[in-house]
């Protein structure tokens, strides 16, 4: 299993970004969205070390052309959801999703309409 991603939102923020992109970006591009369309004020360097953060993660994949560092997003945001819950899942209730919902639940009984929609969910 690939380690706890825990993005920061920072490195979220920039996520968005390149999930967003129909082609890999560069470091001016993130630059500019984040310091233009999302009035930050990083320096260069803060946000090549966002970018080195989230390449060390597993979640951005860069290719150097020439000059120039490309980044794109190496899972979707549903990729990186699962990963996350598992990881969870596995650090706090030992992989257990009955331990997980009784602790989510306080241990009171579930709705009915709850039962119902996690029953039609473990049908498929």
């Amino acid at each position: 299993m690939q380690p706890f991603l825990n993005l920061s939102n920072a490195e979220y923020e920039i996520m968005q970004y390149l999930w967003a992109q129909e082609s890999p970006a560069t470091l001016q591009d993130v630059i500019a969205y984040c310091n233009g369309e999302n009035q930050r004020s990083w320096k260069q360097q803060t946000i090549y070390t966002f970018l080195s953060r989230l390449e060390q993660k597993g979640v951005v994949t860069a290719v150097k052309k020439g000059q120039k560092r490309y980044y794109s997003a190496a899972m979707t945001l549903d990729e990186l959801r699962s990963v996350s819950a598992q990881h969870f899942l596995d650090a706090n209730f030992k992989g257990s999703l009955k331990t997980f919902l009784t602790a989510f639940t306080g241990g009171q009984s579930m709705k009915e309409e709850d039962k119902a929609v996690l029953r039609e969910f473990l049908k498929d």
